[in-house]
């Protein structure tokens, strides 16, 4: 299976490569936590609140209800 890092949408890997440069620390704590995991319900709130930082700051619409619209092959 993969993991969410791997199916993350190429929008959302560009977003936290970007972050990364301002906020290196949660970047990565973002991509080792979606790199750790495969299925999105596993992984903390906290994780998610950053997904939408990322998501956020490059404009790319997110959904707290639905973080899955992110990633690939996640319905």
């Amino acid at each position: 299976m993969k993991t969410l890092l791997e199916r993350a949408k190429p929008e959302l890997k560009k977003a936290i490569a970007s972050f990364k440069v301002d906020y290196p620390n949660t970047a990565t704590r973002l991509e080792e936590t979606l790199q750790k995991n495969s299925i999105l319900s596993d992984i903390p709130y906290g994780v998610v609140v950053d997904l939408g930082s990322v998501c956020r700051s490059a404009n790319i619409k997110f959904d707290m209800n639905f973080p899955w619209g992110q990633f690939e092959d996640i319905q």
